[in-house]
C-alpha cells in the first residue's frame, strides 16, 4: 500500500488562544493578469465552452454569478491545469442559488473537462428544500484518466451530494480518474438527502464502474447530511486525513446512515474524526490503514466489515488479501452497543491494535465468518475507558459563512486530529 502523492498548496499555521495550532487556509494559485479571463455571465451563459475562454488557463468567476455554471469539453493539460476560481483572492464567488433547479448540477460538467482546479467557490443550492436532487460539484472519467483539484470550496443546502465524482459511462467501461485531490472543502447540510463527499460509483457489477487511480482528502469538513458524511468507491490508492464529520446519516436510511464508507479500495485513513451518526462504518476493503482517528455513533450498531468478494466479485480489483487495520483508534459510542465491529470478512486479517474504547462497548467484535481458519482477527492492548470521561469534540462555527473559523475544534485533547488539525512540530 502506497499513499498517493499530488501537489498541495502552500501552508501557513495560526495558533489559538487555547493553544491548538490550526492549519490556515491555503494560498490560492497565483496569476498574471495576462494569464486571467473573466467570465461575464450576461455573455458567456451559465455553460462555459472554449470559446469563452479566451485563451487563457485562469477563469475568474465574479463575486456573486448566482447561478449554476458548467463546464462544457473545456480542458487545460497535466502541467497546467484550467483554473476556475473566485475573481477576489481573499474572498468566495457565490455560484448557485435560487436559479438551481431540480436535478441540476450547482458547478457541473459537460463532454468531459479534463485536468480542472477549482478555487475559493461557494456553492449554494436552492433555499426551497422541496428542489430535489441538486449536486453541488461533480467530475467525469476520461478514458485516458482525468485529473481534477478542489481547493478551498465551500458547499452548502444541496438536496443531493455536496460533492461527487462518481460517474461511469456503463457496461465494460474503460474511463477512469487518475487524479483526484480534495482539499479544504467544506460540505454544509441538507439533512433529508445526499451525502457529503461521494467519490466512486456504487454499482457492484463487475465492469460497469470507473476505478479511481489516486484520491487524496484532507483538512475537509462534512456537516449535518441525511446520508453518509463520506463515502469512498473504486479508488486503489486513497488518504483521507485531518477530516472532520460530523452529524451525518440524520435520514438513517439503512446503510446511508454512517460516517464513512469505503468499497474496494486501498489507502490510509489517519488524524480524522467521525463525529456522530447513527451506525459508525461501513468497510468491504482490503489493505487499508485507520490510524489515530476519533469514531463516535449515536445508535447501538457499530461497524460493519463485509465480504469484498461478496458484493464485488472475486476478481474486485482491489482484493490483495492485505490487513485491515485500525491502530491507535478511540471508539466512543452514545448509547450500549453489544458489538462494536461485526465482521464477515473472511480474506484478510483484521487487527485492531492499541484502540480505546468505551465501557458502553461490551464486545470489541463479533465474528460472523463462514472462514474462520484461513485468516485471523487480532485485538493487540485494548484500553476500555469510562463512558464520558473522553471529551466530545467542540466546534468555533458550524455556520457556512464563517470561513476562516467553521470546523474548527476547540477542544485540545483532540487537537491532533480533524479539519485543520495540525501536529506541533
Amino acid at each position: 500500500m502506497i499513499a498517493p502523492v499530488a501537489a498541495a498548496s502552500r501552508r501557513n499555521f495560526k495558533r489559538s488562544p487555547s493553544g491548538i495550532l490550526y492549519e490556515d487556509m491555503p494560498v490560492r494559485t497565483s496569476s498574471l493578469p495576462t494569464d486571467e479571463n473573466l467570465l461575464d455571465l450576461a455573455t458567456n451563459g451559465e455553460t462555459i465552452e472554449n470559446s469563452d475562454l479566451n485563451g487563457k488557463k485562469v477563469q475568474l468567476v465574479p463575486a456573486n454569478w448566482a447561478n449554476r455554471l458548467r463546464l462544457n469539453g473545456v480542458n487545460g493539460s497535466l502541467n497546467d491545469h484550467l483554473i476556475v476560481k473566485a475573481q477576489d483572492d481573499s474572498g468566495y464567488s457565490i455560484v448557485g442559488g435560487d436559479t438551481v433547479a431540480a436535478g441540476q448540477q450547482v458547478l457541473g460538467t459537460l463532454n468531459s473537462p479534463n485536468y480542472i482546479t477549482y478555487e475559493g467557490l461557494h456553492l449554494k443550492g436552492n433555499s426551497n428544500p422541496a428542489i430535489a436532487g441538486i449536486t453541488g460539484t461533480s467530475a467525469w472519467p476520461d478514458a485516458l484518466g482525468s485529473y481534477w483539484v478542489w481547493r478551498d470550496i465551500v458547499s452548502e443546502a444541496m438536496s443531493f451530494a455536496n460533492m461527487q465524482a462518481n460517474f461511469s459511462t456503463g457496461v465494460n467501461s474503460s474511463n477512469f480518474y487518475q487524479s483526484l485531490l480534495i482539499e479544504f472543502f467544506r460540505s454544509f447540510g441538507h439533512n433529508i438527502e445526499g451525502e457529503n463527499f461521494y467519490v466512486g460509483d456504487t454499482d457492484k457489477a463487475d465492469g460497469t464502474y470507473s476505478m479511481i487511480a489516486n484520491a487524496i482528502m484532507r483538512h475537509c469538513l462534512g456537516y449535518d447530511k441525511g446520508r453518509d458524511g463520506i463515502q469512498f468507491n473504486h479508488v486503489t490508492n486513497a488518504l483521507i486525513e485531518y477530516c472532520t464529520i460530523h452529524n451525518v446519516g440524520q435520514e438513517n436510511i439503512g446503510g446511508q446512515n454512517l460516517c464513512f464508507q469505503f468499497h474496494n479500495g486501498t489507502g490510509i485513513v489517519r488524524n480524522n474524526i467521525f463525529h456522530d451518526s447513527p451506525e459508525l462504518m461501513n468497510i468491504f476493503s482490503h489493505d487499508v490503514l485507520f490510524e489515530n482517528n476519533f469514531w463516535r455513533h449515536t445508535s447501538s450498531v457499530g461497524a460493519y466489515i463485509g465480504r469484498l468478494a461478496n458484493s464485488y466479485g472475486a476478481n474486485a480489483e482491489n482484493l490483495n488479501n492485505q490487513p485491515l487495520i485500525w491502530r491507535n483508534e478511540i471508539f466512543d459510542c452514545a448509547v450500549t452497543t453489544p458489538n462494536l465491529f461485526n465482521i464477515w470478512e473472511d480474506q484478510c486479517d483484521i487487527i485492531l491494535e492499541d484502540c480505546y474504547f468505551s465501557d458502553l462497548i461490551q464486545n470489541i467484535f463479533v465474528d460472523n465468518r463462514v472462514d474462520k481458519l484461513s485468516y485471523n482477527i487480532q485485538v493487540i492492548n485494548p484500553t476500555f475507558y469510562p463512558a464520558g470521561s473522553i471529551p466530545l469534540p467542540a466546534y468555533v462555527s458550524l455556520n457556512p459563512d464563517d470561513y476562516t473559523t467553521h470546523g474548527l475544534n476547540t477542544i485540545p485533547f483532540h487537537s491532533s486530529r480533524g479539519y485543520r488539525a495540525k501536529l506541533a512540530a
